[in-house]
């Protein structure tokens, strides 16, 4: 198997594993701003977007409640990815738990760029992904709690 068929069925799998975060924060992104969903999207540009013409990712977490940290993609093997490549207008990220933070994606790029956090290659199923490190307890402060 290639590393490029491998990064699909990687792909795959994390888009299945976040698909009830992703649910969660619909639901809750269209009860707060009394909206409803417009689409979901399964590319890079977005994970959702509502009638207002408002976009979304979504991101779980789930090793930020043992490291305490957010790991923040930017880069894969097909080069530049996550954080580099969306074109959605809000991050929703949550821990795995009931906690759910949106930010701006603009003030999150903004505070990336103003604290240079520290940057991690991960390797997994053979693949490898680099994201900045961004301390969660920091994170809160500058996002909201919209769940």
């Amino acid at each position: 198997m290639t590393e490029k068929s491998n990064y699909y069925k990687n792909f795959v799998k994390k888009r299945n594993e976040n698909e009830p975060y992703e649910i969660e924060a619909i639901k809750i992104i269209c009860d707060r701003n009394e909206t409803e969903l417009k689409e979901r999207c399964n590319t890079y540009e977005y994970d959702f977007i509502t009638k207002d013409n408002i976009s979304y990712e979504v991101k779980a977490d789930h090793a930020s409640k043992k490291y305490g940290n957010l790991f923040i993609e930017f880069k894969n093997i097909n080069g530049c990815s996550g954080i580099n490549t969306t074109k959605a207008e809000h991050h929703i990220i949550t821990d795995g738990t009931d906690n759910y933070y949106m930010i701006k994606t603009l003030k999150l790029k903004e505070y990336i760029k103003k604290t240079k956090p520290s940057i991690r290659e991960v390797k997994k199923d053979m693949l490898k992904t680099q994201g900045f490190i961004i301390n969660f307890e920091k994170f809160k402060k500058i996002a909201v709690k919209i769940k």
